[in-house]
């Protein structure tokens, strides 16, 4: 049996300004979002979630293991590139500039207190450690945007601050295990926003 690992961003968070992102938990369509998402999940059958600490990851991990008869557990290491203050976060192009500074110069410490290289090489120990565990099935993790697009480019030969932009909210990445070859992308269909109220 082919083993496999899906990276998934947490769904949609309800954005608090003046609260640093680590601590945003997630809005009530993020919610319906989560309950979506597991169902597509579950075409894969996975046996084992696992999600960062961070709440709007953990309550994704809750929801998907909730649908899937699974549990959720959450584990260190897993989470967004770290030290990221309510100030540092600006909605819009701004932002979008900002990461493209962060992903464009992957050994300079841009925001935050992880440079692009150490937020990659703490998310890929973590990895390296849940998929060697992996024996056979899948394997779902519940992580962010940022060390998901520095991970899966690296991993596949890709631009980290495109996959960024690509990647939805939730949104995954499949991969094989061993290699952490990306065998397929899922984003969130547009008309999922409209079609769950």
């Amino acid at each position: 049996m082919t083993r496999q690992l899906i990276l998934v961003r947490h769904s949609l968070p309800e954005a608090v300004p003046t609260v640093a992102p680590s601590e945003w938990s997630l809005s009530s369509k993020g919610r319906e979002l989560a309950r979506a998402l597991a169902r597509e999940l579950s075409i894969h059958k996975p046996d084992a979630l696992f999600s960062s600490t961070e709440p709007k990851a953990v309550e994704t991990g809750e929801i998907i293991a909730r649908v899937l008869g699974i549990r959720n557990q959450v584990v260190p290491d897993l989470h967004e590139h770290a030290g990221r203050r309510a100030e540092d976060w600006v909605p819009g192009s701004e932002f979008r500039d900002r990461l493209s500074r962060f992903f464009r110069n992957p050994s300079k410490l841009v925001f935050g207190t992880e440079t692009a290289n150490d937020a990659h090489d703490r998310f890929a120990r973590a990895i390296d450690a849940i998929a060697a565990n992996v024996s056979s099935g899948c394997a779902v993790v519940v992580s962010h945007g940022t060390v998901i697009s520095l991970f899966t480019a690296r991993a596949g030969g890709l631009d980290s601050f495109e996959v960024w932009g690509h990647l939805t909210c939730p949104g995954f990445f499949r991969m094989r295990i061993p290699g952490l070859e990306i065998l397929d992308e899922w984003r969130l269909p547009k008309s999922w926003l409209h079609s769950l109220d």
